[in-house]
């Protein structure tokens, strides 16, 4: 169950990215500040909440892997060792375990949003695209004393949280399938 709601999360995450990129396409260069406020207010909600749910599942599945399985006498050991080697081994995932904290304790976690439309081809077969970025800015996160620096340092000055979260999402992913 608490993977299903960590998935549940993602997928409301998901699906915020893309009304918001709608959002823009359909108002253009015609939103006003308070409709990027409300798409950042948005993002940002849904994005704390799957870090809760994450936190959830990574806290909780030490306990309750015993009950899952019973008859593996480490298994509390073995969740510890595949968590440990997912943050050693995935910098999405150490980064968001780092936001996490940085969200519980200091600020929210998106910094900037920018959005873009362009051409997908210049002949009449062309598409007009649209997408949206956003993330944080590691400048705001180097002023937490608590944020890791070794995590800070690997970061580049803007970090895109779209693909952070999907690489976080899928290290949750491996865990629960091993």
């Amino acid at each position: 169950e608490n993977y299903e709601i960590l998935i549940m999360t993602h997928i409301d995450f998901e699906r915020q990215i893309f009304d918001s990129t709608a959002m823009y396409m359909i108002g253009g260069l015609f939103l006003d500040p308070w409709d990027v406020f409300k798409v950042k207010l948005a993002l940002n909600a849904r994005l704390m909440s799957l870090l809760t749910a994450a936190r959830l599942y990574g806290d909780q599945l030490k306990h309750l892997i015993r009950k899952c399985v019973p008859r593996v006498n480490n298994a509390g050991t073995l969740v510890e060792s595949i968590l440990n080697k997912e943050y050693d081994q995935n910098q999405e995932y150490r980064f968001m375990e780092g936001l996490r904290n940085y969200v519980q304790h200091r600020g929210l976690p998106i910094h900037y949003i920018s959005s873009h439309m362009g051409w997908t081809e210049t002949s009449e077969d062309g598409l007009l695209e649209y997408s949206m970025d956003f993330g944080a800015q590691k400048l705001y996160l180097e002023e937490d004393e608590a944020f890791k620096k070794s995590v800070i340092n690997e970061s580049p000055a803007e970090i895109d949280l779209i693909s952070m979260t999907r690489g976080y999402v899928e290290s949750f992913s491996k865990m629960h399938e091993a």
